[in-house]
Protein backbone atom coordinates (compact mmCIF):
# COMPACT_ATOMS: atom_id res chain seq x y z
CA UNK A 1 0.00 0.00 0.00
CA UNK A 2 3.16 2.30 0.72
CA UNK A 3 4.06 2.62 -3.13
CA UNK A 4 0.52 3.25 -3.93
CA UNK A 5 0.27 6.24 -1.67
CA UNK A 6 3.80 7.74 -2.86
CA UNK A 7 2.48 7.29 -5.95
CA UNK A 8 -0.63 9.27 -5.44
CA UNK A 9 1.40 12.11 -3.47
CA UNK A 10 3.75 12.21 -6.65
CA UNK A 11 1.09 12.68 -9.08
CA UNK A 12 -0.96 15.48 -6.60
CA UNK A 13 2.10 17.65 -6.02
CA UNK A 14 3.04 17.01 -9.94
CA UNK A 15 -1.09 18.17 -10.87
CA UNK A 16 -1.83 21.43 -7.90
CA UNK A 17 1.75 22.88 -7.58
CA UNK A 18 2.41 26.56 -8.21
CA UNK A 19 5.21 26.63 -10.99
CA UNK A 20 7.06 29.81 -11.69
CA UNK A 21 8.98 30.15 -14.62
CA UNK A 22 12.15 31.33 -14.64
CA UNK A 23 13.24 33.36 -17.62
CA UNK A 24 17.60 33.99 -17.81
CA UNK A 25 17.45 33.90 -13.92
CA UNK A 26 14.30 36.15 -13.53
CA UNK A 27 11.11 34.63 -12.62
CA UNK A 28 8.52 35.74 -14.47
CA UNK A 29 5.09 34.59 -12.38
CA UNK A 30 1.72 35.94 -12.19
CA UNK A 31 1.13 39.36 -10.63
CA UNK A 32 -2.08 40.83 -9.49
CA UNK A 33 -3.31 44.01 -8.00
CA UNK A 34 -5.77 43.17 -5.74
CA UNK A 35 -6.06 39.18 -4.81
CA UNK A 36 -9.25 38.77 -6.43
CA UNK A 37 -7.98 41.07 -9.67
CA UNK A 38 -7.30 39.27 -13.20
CA UNK A 39 -3.87 37.79 -13.30
CA UNK A 40 -1.09 39.75 -14.74
CA UNK A 41 1.11 37.58 -17.30
CA UNK A 42 2.74 37.71 -20.73
CA UNK A 43 1.77 40.09 -22.92
CA UNK A 44 1.12 42.36 -19.66
CA UNK A 45 3.36 43.14 -16.97
CA UNK A 46 3.99 45.41 -14.37
CA UNK A 47 7.01 47.96 -13.86
CA UNK A 48 7.89 46.03 -11.13
CA UNK A 49 8.81 42.95 -13.08
CA UNK A 50 11.56 42.04 -15.24
CA UNK A 51 10.50 43.60 -18.83
CA UNK A 52 11.26 40.55 -20.97
CA UNK A 53 7.98 39.12 -19.08
CA UNK A 54 6.04 40.79 -20.76
CA UNK A 55 5.02 42.71 -24.22
CA UNK A 56 5.84 46.78 -25.16
CA UNK A 57 2.25 48.68 -24.71
CA UNK A 58 0.74 45.83 -22.57
CA UNK A 59 1.49 47.57 -19.24
CA UNK A 60 -0.36 48.12 -16.99
CA UNK A 61 -0.46 49.52 -13.87
CA UNK A 62 -1.97 49.51 -10.13
CA UNK A 63 -4.19 52.12 -8.55
CA UNK A 64 -4.70 53.40 -4.84
CA UNK A 65 -7.76 51.21 -4.93
CA UNK A 66 -5.49 48.30 -6.20
CA UNK A 67 -7.13 48.25 -9.34
CA UNK A 68 -6.09 46.97 -12.33
CA UNK A 69 -5.78 50.18 -15.20
CA UNK A 70 -4.46 49.87 -18.53
CA UNK A 71 -3.60 53.50 -20.07
CA UNK A 72 -4.92 53.57 -23.83
CA UNK A 73 -3.41 56.37 -25.82
CA UNK A 74 -7.03 58.30 -26.93
CA UNK A 75 -8.80 56.57 -24.22
CA UNK A 76 -6.95 57.52 -20.93
CA UNK A 77 -7.31 54.80 -18.26
CA UNK A 78 -9.43 52.04 -18.02
CA UNK A 79 -10.23 49.70 -15.37
CA UNK A 80 -9.70 45.72 -16.25
CA UNK A 81 -11.94 43.22 -14.80
CA UNK A 82 -10.96 40.48 -16.37
CA UNK A 83 -8.67 39.20 -18.64
CA UNK A 84 -9.25 35.78 -20.65
CA UNK A 85 -5.39 34.73 -22.05
CA UNK A 86 -6.71 31.47 -24.31
CA UNK A 87 -9.43 33.88 -26.39
CA UNK A 88 -7.51 36.94 -25.74
CA UNK A 89 -10.02 39.47 -24.36
CA UNK A 90 -10.21 41.97 -21.76
CA UNK A 91 -13.11 43.66 -20.48
CA UNK A 92 -12.61 47.23 -19.40
CA UNK A 93 -14.98 50.39 -17.87
CA UNK A 94 -14.47 53.61 -17.22
CA UNK A 95 -12.73 54.46 -12.94
CA UNK A 96 -15.19 57.28 -13.14
CA UNK A 97 -18.38 55.26 -14.17
CA UNK A 98 -19.47 57.48 -17.66
CA UNK A 99 -17.58 54.94 -20.40
CA UNK A 100 -20.02 56.56 -23.15
CA UNK A 101 -18.12 59.82 -22.48
CA UNK A 102 -15.02 58.20 -24.03
CA UNK A 103 -16.51 55.59 -27.18
CA UNK A 104 -18.85 57.84 -28.37
CA UNK A 105 -15.32 59.86 -29.35
CA UNK A 106 -13.46 56.45 -29.27
CA UNK A 107 -10.21 56.13 -31.62
CA UNK A 108 -7.97 52.89 -30.22
CA UNK A 109 -5.81 54.15 -32.90
CA UNK A 110 -1.87 53.38 -31.42
CA UNK A 111 -2.64 50.66 -29.11
CA UNK A 112 -2.64 47.18 -29.50
CA UNK A 113 -6.37 46.31 -29.23
CA UNK A 114 -9.26 46.76 -30.97
CA UNK A 115 -13.27 46.62 -29.80
CA UNK A 116 -14.37 43.04 -30.00
CA UNK A 117 -18.30 44.15 -30.90
CA UNK A 118 -19.22 47.12 -32.64
CA UNK A 119 -23.06 48.76 -33.26
CA UNK A 120 -23.97 51.74 -35.42
CA UNK A 121 -26.03 54.70 -33.16
CA UNK A 122 -27.75 57.22 -33.27
CA UNK A 123 -26.65 60.42 -31.32
CA UNK A 124 -29.07 62.84 -29.59
CA UNK A 125 -28.66 65.82 -27.96
CA UNK A 126 -31.82 67.57 -26.90
CA UNK A 127 -33.08 70.27 -24.79
CA UNK A 128 -35.11 69.18 -21.20
CA UNK A 129 -38.41 70.60 -22.19
CA UNK A 130 -38.16 67.34 -25.46
CA UNK A 131 -37.07 64.51 -23.49
CA UNK A 132 -40.68 63.22 -22.58
CA UNK A 133 -40.78 63.24 -26.22
CA UNK A 134 -38.12 60.86 -26.75
CA UNK A 135 -39.10 57.39 -27.79
CA UNK A 136 -37.48 53.92 -28.06
CA UNK A 137 -34.25 55.80 -26.84
CA UNK A 138 -31.83 54.97 -24.23
CA UNK A 139 -30.91 58.03 -22.43
CA UNK A 140 -27.20 58.10 -21.20
CA UNK A 141 -27.49 59.71 -17.84
CA UNK A 142 -24.10 60.74 -17.08
CA UNK A 143 -24.15 62.98 -19.85
CA UNK A 144 -26.85 64.10 -19.67
CA UNK A 145 -27.50 68.12 -17.12
CA UNK A 146 -30.55 70.12 -16.31
CA UNK A 147 -30.44 71.73 -19.59
CA UNK A 148 -30.13 68.92 -22.47
CA UNK A 149 -30.56 64.85 -22.80
CA UNK A 150 -28.11 62.85 -24.46
CA UNK A 151 -29.42 59.32 -25.83
CA UNK A 152 -29.16 56.91 -28.39
CA UNK A 153 -30.94 54.39 -30.63
CA UNK A 154 -30.00 51.72 -33.24
CA UNK A 155 -29.81 53.72 -36.25
CA UNK A 156 -33.02 54.21 -38.39
CA UNK A 157 -32.89 56.43 -41.32
CA UNK A 158 -36.30 57.95 -40.11
CA UNK A 159 -35.15 58.64 -36.41
CA UNK A 160 -32.38 61.49 -37.88
CA UNK A 161 -35.18 63.84 -39.80
CA UNK A 162 -37.90 63.42 -37.15
CA UNK A 163 -35.36 64.43 -34.35
CA UNK A 164 -34.32 67.55 -36.27
CA UNK A 165 -38.19 69.00 -35.89
CA UNK A 166 -37.53 68.74 -32.27
CA UNK A 167 -34.79 70.97 -32.44
CA UNK A 168 -32.24 68.25 -31.16
CA UNK A 169 -28.51 67.61 -32.49
CA UNK A 170 -28.46 64.15 -34.43
CA UNK A 171 -25.21 62.78 -35.42
CA UNK A 172 -24.32 58.51 -36.02
CA UNK A 173 -21.30 56.75 -34.88
CA UNK A 174 -19.91 53.47 -34.57
CA UNK A 175 -19.57 52.41 -30.85
CA UNK A 176 -17.86 49.76 -29.30
CA UNK A 177 -20.64 47.63 -26.80
CA UNK A 178 -20.49 44.83 -24.69
CA UNK A 179 -22.50 42.77 -26.55
CA UNK A 180 -23.61 42.09 -29.92
CA UNK A 181 -27.27 42.62 -28.73
CA UNK A 182 -26.73 45.91 -26.78
CA UNK A 183 -29.33 48.56 -26.96
CA UNK A 184 -27.68 51.22 -25.52
CA UNK A 185 -23.97 52.41 -25.33
CA UNK A 186 -22.61 50.33 -22.64
CA UNK A 187 -20.53 50.55 -19.01
CA UNK A 188 -18.21 48.08 -19.79
CA UNK A 189 -16.60 46.93 -23.54
CA UNK A 190 -14.59 44.04 -24.40
CA UNK A 191 -11.09 44.40 -26.17
CA UNK A 192 -9.12 41.96 -27.71
CA UNK A 193 -5.21 42.01 -28.71
CA UNK A 194 -4.22 39.58 -31.30
CA UNK A 195 -1.48 37.37 -30.87
CA UNK A 196 -1.67 33.91 -32.80
CA UNK A 197 1.58 32.55 -31.72
CA UNK A 198 1.07 32.71 -28.22
CA UNK A 199 -2.71 31.58 -28.71
CA UNK A 200 -1.53 28.40 -30.01
CA UNK A 201 1.66 27.73 -27.57
CA UNK A 202 -0.57 28.40 -24.52
CA UNK A 203 -3.06 25.59 -25.94
CA UNK A 204 -0.21 23.20 -25.81
CA UNK A 205 0.49 24.39 -22.09
CA UNK A 206 2.94 26.48 -22.20
CA UNK A 207 3.83 30.09 -22.56
CA UNK A 208 5.03 33.10 -24.62
CA UNK A 209 7.91 35.43 -24.09
CA UNK A 210 10.45 37.70 -26.12
CA UNK A 211 13.27 35.85 -26.96
CA UNK A 212 15.71 38.65 -25.52
CA UNK A 213 15.47 42.23 -24.01
CA UNK A 214 15.33 44.41 -27.44
CA UNK A 215 13.93 41.57 -29.89
CA UNK A 216 10.31 41.49 -30.44
CA UNK A 217 10.10 38.14 -31.75
CA UNK A 218 8.38 35.82 -29.03
CA UNK A 219 9.19 32.07 -28.46
CA UNK A 220 7.30 29.28 -26.37
CA UNK A 221 8.09 27.68 -23.57
CA UNK A 222 7.21 25.62 -20.70
CA UNK A 223 5.73 22.76 -22.27
CA UNK A 224 6.14 19.71 -20.60
CA UNK A 225 7.86 16.92 -22.57
CA UNK A 226 6.52 14.17 -20.24
CA UNK A 227 3.13 12.84 -19.43
CA UNK A 228 0.22 15.43 -19.99
CA UNK A 229 -2.23 16.51 -17.18
CA UNK A 230 -5.45 14.61 -18.44
CA UNK A 231 -2.61 11.73 -18.87
CA UNK A 232 -1.54 12.21 -15.30
CA UNK A 233 -5.40 12.67 -14.12
CA UNK A 234 -6.03 9.50 -15.53
CA UNK A 235 -3.19 7.55 -13.71
CA UNK A 236 -4.17 8.95 -10.83
CA UNK A 237 -8.24 7.90 -11.54
CA UNK A 238 -6.89 4.52 -11.85
CA UNK A 239 -4.77 4.62 -8.62
CA UNK A 240 -7.50 6.16 -6.22
CA UNK A 241 -10.60 4.39 -7.67
CA UNK A 242 -9.71 0.82 -7.37
CA UNK A 243 -8.47 1.55 -4.23
CA UNK A 244 -12.33 3.07 -3.30
CA UNK A 245 -13.66 0.45 -4.76
CA UNK A 246 -11.63 -2.48 -2.18
CA UNK A 247 -12.83 -0.01 0.91
CA UNK A 248 -16.10 -0.13 -0.30
CA UNK A 249 -16.54 -3.89 -0.55
CA UNK A 250 -14.65 -4.67 2.41
CA UNK A 251 -17.12 -1.73 4.23
CA UNK A 252 -20.09 -3.77 2.78
CA UNK A 253 -18.67 -7.21 3.75
CA UNK A 254 -18.34 -5.90 6.98
CA UNK A 255 -21.69 -4.42 7.96
CA UNK A 256 -23.34 -7.47 6.32
CA UNK A 257 -21.18 -10.12 8.27
CA UNK A 258 -22.70 -7.67 11.63
CA UNK A 259 -26.25 -7.72 10.58
CA UNK A 260 -26.12 -11.29 10.03
CA UNK A 261 -24.09 -11.69 13.58
CA UNK A 262 -27.30 -9.34 15.06
CA UNK A 263 -29.85 -11.50 13.53
CA UNK A 264 -28.56 -14.49 14.85
CA UNK A 265 -28.46 -13.60 18.39
CA UNK A 266 -31.99 -12.32 17.98
CA UNK A 267 -33.47 -15.95 17.18
CA UNK A 268 -34.64 -17.33 19.99
CA UNK A 269 -32.93 -20.96 21.03
CA UNK A 270 -34.31 -24.83 19.50
CA UNK A 271 -36.36 -22.52 16.21
CA UNK A 272 -36.31 -24.71 13.54
CA UNK A 273 -34.83 -23.44 10.16
CA UNK A 274 -37.39 -22.32 7.38
CA UNK A 275 -36.72 -24.05 4.28
CA UNK A 276 -35.09 -22.07 1.47
CA UNK A 277 -37.84 -21.50 -0.43
CA UNK A 278 -39.97 -20.37 2.35
CA UNK A 279 -40.72 -17.00 0.41
CA UNK A 280 -42.67 -19.49 -2.20
CA UNK A 281 -45.10 -20.74 0.64
CA UNK A 282 -48.07 -19.29 -0.12
CA UNK A 283 -51.48 -20.92 2.19
CA UNK A 284 -51.81 -23.94 4.29
CA UNK A 285 -53.17 -26.67 3.00
CA UNK A 286 -54.22 -28.56 6.36
CA UNK A 287 -52.92 -30.25 9.11
CA UNK A 288 -51.27 -33.40 10.30
CA UNK A 289 -49.73 -34.44 13.88
CA UNK A 290 -46.85 -35.66 15.21
CA UNK A 291 -45.88 -37.41 18.10
CA UNK A 292 -49.77 -35.77 19.71
CA UNK A 293 -48.68 -32.43 18.57
CA UNK A 294 -50.31 -30.45 15.81
CA UNK A 295 -48.36 -29.52 13.21
CA UNK A 296 -49.33 -27.13 10.03
CA UNK A 297 -48.61 -28.76 6.67
CA UNK A 298 -48.10 -26.16 3.38
CA UNK A 299 -48.39 -26.23 0.18
CA UNK A 300 -45.09 -24.88 -1.95
CA UNK A 301 -46.03 -22.59 -4.55
CA UNK A 302 -43.51 -23.15 -7.75
CA UNK A 303 -43.64 -20.96 -10.88
CA UNK A 304 -45.53 -21.99 -13.95
CA UNK A 305 -43.85 -22.94 -17.28
CA UNK A 306 -43.58 -20.57 -20.08
CA UNK A 307 -46.74 -22.20 -21.96
CA UNK A 308 -48.82 -21.86 -19.61
CA UNK A 309 -47.67 -18.10 -18.71
CA UNK A 310 -47.95 -17.47 -22.66
CA UNK A 311 -51.66 -18.71 -22.38
CA UNK A 312 -52.91 -16.26 -20.09
CA UNK A 313 -54.21 -13.29 -21.18
CA UNK A 314 -52.50 -10.31 -22.88
CA UNK A 315 -53.53 -7.12 -24.06
CA UNK A 316 -52.18 -3.36 -25.33
CA UNK A 317 -54.09 -0.68 -23.58
CA UNK A 318 -55.54 1.72 -25.92
CA UNK A 319 -55.87 4.69 -23.05
CA UNK A 320 -58.41 3.06 -20.36
CA UNK A 321 -57.41 0.61 -18.06
CA UNK A 322 -59.38 -2.46 -17.48
CA UNK A 323 -60.89 -1.21 -13.94
CA UNK A 324 -60.56 2.44 -12.64
CA UNK A 325 -59.49 1.33 -9.30
CA UNK A 326 -56.12 -0.77 -10.45
CA UNK A 327 -54.61 2.09 -12.76
CA UNK A 328 -51.09 1.49 -10.91
CA UNK A 329 -48.79 -1.93 -11.71
CA UNK A 330 -48.27 -3.63 -8.38
CA UNK A 331 -45.30 -4.73 -8.91
CA UNK A 332 -43.18 -1.65 -10.07
CA UNK A 333 -45.55 0.97 -8.62
CA UNK A 334 -46.06 3.01 -11.69
CA UNK A 335 -48.82 4.29 -13.65
CA UNK A 336 -49.94 2.51 -16.79
CA UNK A 337 -49.47 4.46 -19.89
CA UNK A 338 -51.33 4.04 -23.42
CA UNK A 339 -49.58 1.38 -25.83
CA UNK A 340 -48.03 -0.74 -22.87
CA UNK A 341 -48.85 -4.62 -22.80
CA UNK A 342 -50.49 -5.80 -19.53
CA UNK A 343 -50.76 -8.98 -18.79
CA UNK A 344 -54.09 -10.91 -16.19
CA UNK A 345 -53.73 -13.62 -13.54
CA UNK A 346 -57.25 -15.60 -15.04
CA UNK A 347 -57.78 -16.79 -11.60
CA UNK A 348 -58.05 -13.54 -10.12
CA UNK A 349 -58.18 -11.08 -13.06
CA UNK A 350 -55.72 -8.90 -11.47
CA UNK A 351 -53.31 -7.42 -14.24
CA UNK A 352 -49.60 -6.01 -14.28
CA UNK A 353 -47.25 -4.85 -16.84
CA UNK A 354 -46.09 -7.87 -18.68
CA UNK A 355 -42.34 -7.20 -18.40
CA UNK A 356 -43.40 -7.50 -14.75
CA UNK A 357 -45.64 -10.25 -13.68
CA UNK A 358 -43.51 -12.82 -17.03
CA UNK A 359 -40.30 -12.76 -14.23
CA UNK A 360 -42.52 -13.02 -11.04
CA UNK A 361 -45.23 -16.09 -12.71
CA UNK A 362 -41.63 -17.85 -14.00
CA UNK A 363 -40.89 -17.88 -10.12
CA UNK A 364 -43.95 -17.97 -8.26
CA UNK A 365 -47.03 -19.10 -9.50
CA UNK A 366 -49.27 -16.92 -6.98
CA UNK A 367 -50.75 -13.34 -7.81
CA UNK A 368 -48.44 -10.97 -6.19
CA UNK A 369 -51.40 -8.68 -4.98
CA UNK A 370 -54.40 -11.58 -3.78
CA UNK A 371 -51.77 -14.94 -3.60
CA UNK A 372 -54.58 -16.96 -5.68
CA UNK A 373 -52.88 -19.75 -7.99
CA UNK A 374 -54.18 -21.73 -10.66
Amino acid sequence: MMPSCQIILVFLVSIFSVELVRVGGYTCNEARCHPGGPAIRFPFYLKTQNSRCGYPGYQPICDHLNQTIIRLPHLGDLVVDYINYDTQLLLVRDPEGCLPRKLLSLSLDGSPFTALYNINFTILRCPQEVAASLLDVSIIWCLSDDLTVVATATTDPFVGPYMSIEVCSVWTANVPVVSPQSISVSQSIWLKWDMEYCRSCQSKGGRCRRKDYSATELECYGIKRGISRASKCVILAGVVVPWFLFLLGVAFYMTSKVQRRITTLAVPPNTPTPPADVANVEEQVGRATTHGAPRTRLAIIRGIDSPTLESYPKTRLDGLVPRLDHDVCAICLSEYQSQEMIRSIPVCGHYFHDCCIDPWLKRNGACPVCRAHK
